[in-house]
């Protein structure tokens, strides 16, 4: 253990940085790039789908348990281009969802769990208990707002790259 105190050693480092500056005869030293000392800011769940025109992200809220299932996007007013929601249903099956409390028309991806699509309900209407369904199983599901599906070209056998999601 060093004899000096906690203050004696935070001058002793400051001193032997400002002679550590002194000798380098007059040269600054380089400025700290910004993305060194700015705080990085965690990176938001993404899907990303591998469209033949490229590809197309969306930003994703997780809907994990089944109170967070049942709910989706219930109450949602306004949802952007490029934001979402995404259902982990866990294994693979038939799934049918609705739109009950749900206010905006909205596209229902439906992805297998080898992570292609392989349906999708186009502009589900709001405020309905009609059960919307594609013919094959699914493991996950993706919500984003009515006919961006079709506007960016995900259609059934684009692929889905999950970021960011545990």
């Amino acid at each position: 253990m060093s004899p000096l105190g906690p203050l004696h050693r935070a001058a002793f480092v400051i001193t032997l940085a400002i002679a550590a500056l002194g000798a380098c005869e007059g040269e600054r030293p380089a400025a700290v790039p910004a993305e060194v000392t700015a705080p990085v800011a965690p990176k938001r769940p993404t899907v990303v789908f591998v469209t033949p025109g490229g590809e197309v992200p969306v930003v994703v809220d997780i809907a994990r348990t089944d109170g967070e299932r049942e709910k989706g996007l219930m109450y949602v007013d306004h949802l952007p281009a490029g934001r979402g929601m995404l259902f982990l249903m866990g294994a693979e099956r038939p799934l049918t969802f609705w739109m009950k409390n749900t206010y905006i028309p909205l596209d229902i991806i439906f992805v297998s769990a080898n992570r292609e699509v392989v349906g999708i309900v186009a502009k589900a209407e709001p405020l309905t208990l009609t059960p919307r369904r594609v013919d094959k199983p699914s493991a996950y599901v993706v919500e984003v707002p009515g006919g961006w599906a079709e506007k960016v070209g995900v259609v059934p056998g684009v692929k889905a790259r999950f970021e960011g999601v545990d």
